[in-house]
């Protein structure tokens, strides 16, 4: 099978993705809660963890969480 390059960015494309339980379940959640599409739940997930990931990992930023007025600090596994 031919492999097909990448939809330049801007352009959809179609994915399919073996996830874990755990990872449907964070979608499914996302879904019922927000009352949107599995697509546009995993889309919503994608972005948040991107996100994340690029703040951690590649400037090296810590990620703080503020809940009424207490600021906790959480450390992501690397």
């Amino acid at each position: 099978m031919a492999h097909q390059p990448p939809s330049p960015p801007g352009h959809p494309a179609r994915l399919n993705v073996n996830g874990a339980p755990a990872t449907r379940r964070a979608i499914h959640q996302v879904a019922v809660r927000e009352g949107a599409t599995t697509t546009e739940s995993f889309r919503r997930l994608i972005s948040y963890g991107y996100l994340l990931y690029t703040a951690t990992r590649w400037d090296g930023a810590d990620l703080l969480i503020r809940r009424d007025g207490q600021v906790e600090r959480i450390l992501l596994a690397h």
